[in-house]
């Protein structure tokens, strides 16, 4: 990965919450460090660790001993503004939502009630995914598949591929006007780590005709939007249950494109995920675009164009997918 590729402003945002004295110490991390880090991760009776590139760096010279249990309990209390009662909406989900759209994974004991998980006590680890913006990555893409009008795609990578950072430049793009058209953009933003909403104004987020629904469950959102902001296309980020799938095909039916992403490496995993299927199998979308992993966030590797469905045999692939020249 080339150190010069990011800004070092983006890791500084992501620890702005976090306790002075591990805030101080990661802050000493030397700036090339800094520039590449893609997560920071915590875990009671270790040392804090720092994924680089795909690689695992222990944060040693300025942090030289293990976090204990009540070091752990004031970062989680920190992360949380130092009031659990107002994030327990995210807490139960197993992440928080930082200001700057940065993301804490959180791990610990389940809190079961009534079958469902409440809450989590007696963290036992956190991973903040640091949130970049990589402007222009998806310039590619919209010139290559968008010139003739937008169509829905599904973005497609393992963890930390960049989909979000893809998704957010496409918002970003499709609705500042740079491809010679400014797009009205709803952007179902149900974790806010896509504009990274603060008071109203969404920071990530530079296009005039953007539209953000904040922390909206998606099949919500992206319902709001179609008989609400008549956007010219709706864009989400992973999806993973069938209301959402549904939702999408409202969107598709009422003549609104949906760019979304999913976890899938390859087209094989992929046609694993049966929501993946229901909508592939449904002309959901034209295109699907594979992501090249952690080392190069956001950046395409392949796209394929989904093929009309028929009565032609759907066991093979050819009669499937298509891939397009150019990737």
């Amino acid at each position: 990965m080339n150190f010069e590729k990011y800004e070092t402003s983006n890791f500084l945002s992501a620890i702005q919450s976090l306790p002075p004295r591990i805030k101080y110490a990661l802050q000493a991390v030397p700036e090339h460090i800094q520039a590449i880090a893609q997560e920071i991760r915590f875990r009671q009776e270790k040392k804090i660790m720092l994924t680089c590139a795909g690689r695992d760096l222990i944060l040693e010279d300025n942090f030289n001993y293990k976090l204990s249990k009540s070091q752990m309990e004031e970062i989680f209390l920190s992360l949380c503004g130092y009031s659990i009662h107002s994030c327990q909406h995210q807490i139960k989900d197993g992440y928080l939502t930082l200001q700057g759209g940065h993301r804490a994974g959180i791990c610990g004991t389940a809190v079961i009630r009534d079958g469902q998980v409440a809450s989590l006590r007696d963290i036992s680890s956190i991973n903040i995914r640091i949130a970049r913006n990589i402007k222009g990555i998806s310039g590619e893409l919209i010139n290559r598949m968008y010139h003739n009008g937008i169509k829905g795609t599904l973005v497609c990578g393992a963890p930390s591929s960049g989909k979000t950072t893809l998704l957010r430049d496409l918002a970003n793009t499709l609705s500042s006007g740079k491809n010679g058209k400014y797009y009205k953009v709803a952007l179902a933003d149900e974790r806010g780590e896509l504009s990274a909403v603060k008071d109203g104004s969404a920071f990530a987020i530079d296009g005039i005709t953007c539209d953000v629904l904040n922390l909206y469950p998606k099949p919500v959102a992206i319902m709001q939007a179609i008989r609400c902001l008549s956007p010219d296309v709706i864009i989400c980020d992973e999806i993973g249950t069938l209301d959402e799938c549904e939702a999408i095909l409202q969107g598709m039916n009422s003549g609104v494109p949906v760019i979304a992403s999913i976890h899938a490496h390859d087209i094989a995993e992929l046609l694993q995920k049966p929501q993946a299927n229901m909508l592939i199998e449904r002309n959901a979308f034209k295109y699907i675009a594979f992501l090249v992993g952690r080392d190069s966030p956001g950046k395409i590797k392949e796209i394929v164009e989904v093929k009309k469905n028929d009565k032609a045999d759907r066991s093979n692939l050819d009669n499937r997918f298509l891939r397009v020249d150019g990737f």
